[in-house]
């Protein structure tokens, strides 16, 4: 048996699911929006929008990866550190070879 999305809404498993999204993934899109530039696409096209937005997310992923890190200790501390500073160079080069590509298309 099917009930509508009103009703789901309206039950109490409806209600815990809206709570959890309203404090977990709307904070995560709002702080994109706030303070990583999502309101509002740095470049034209389809392609180039959705690297930003990969960009941002990826962004927002290493913060969460950073805020971690303070809650681990010993091997796995440094474990985690060398991950994050690895995955810092690699973008480095990414967006820099992303760079040299984007100014040979305009």
């Amino acid at each position: 048996m099917r009930i509508n999305a009103e009703e789901f809404r309206k039950s109490e498993n409806g209600m815990e699911l809206l709570a959890a999204r309203k404090t977990v993934l709307e904070g995560l899109f709002g702080e994109a929006k706030r303070c990583h530039g999502l309101r509002r696409a740095k470049q034209r096209g389809v392609e180039k929008v959705e690297i930003q937005a990969l960009m941002i997310a990826t962004a927002l992923n290493i913060k969460r990866l950073l805020k971690g890190l303070d809650k681990t200790t010993g091997y796995a501390r440094r474990r985690m550190a060398s991950f994050v500073a690895d995955l810092a160079f690699d973008l480095f080069g990414a967006c820099s070879r992303l760079n040299r590509r984007l100014a040979l298309d305009t």
